[in-house]
């Protein structure tokens, strides 16, 4: 593990950048976490379980015409082993579906 105390994977790459843009990751952010799903209905299958979660949900077309996007934010402390704990969760959701989790973005909290 990095002298910082993140782990050395993509979520841990996330929050350095957030730190290093200046976020303080003591405090609560709005965190968007992306589920990609293979049709609408699928979309619509896993808004409705994530929401039923506490998330704010939100479902796109991508703009390559074929595949959506889940939207499911929810205001958190960013620390890794929760982004981890409810990235799983959202990947589970989605398999049954045939779906994946597909990262998460936020915005800076200073």
């Amino acid at each position: 593990m990095p002298a910082d105390g993140l782990p050395d994977d993509a979520d841990g790459d996330a929050l350095r950048r957030l730190r290093n843009d200046g976020a303080d990751l003591n405090k609560p952010h709005s965190i968007d976490f992306h589920v990609a799903v293979p049709d609408e209905e699928s979309g619509h299958v896993v808004l409705a379980a994530a929401r039923e979660l506490g998330f704010k949900v939100k479902l796109d077309k991508d703009e390559d015409g074929t595949d959506w996007t889940c939207y499911c934010t929810k205001t958190m402390v960013p620390d890794h082993a929760s982004i981890v704990e409810v990235e799983a969760t959202l990947d589970s959701i989605a398999k049954k579906v045939g779906g994946k989790a597909d990262g998460w973005g936020a915005f800076p909290v200073m």
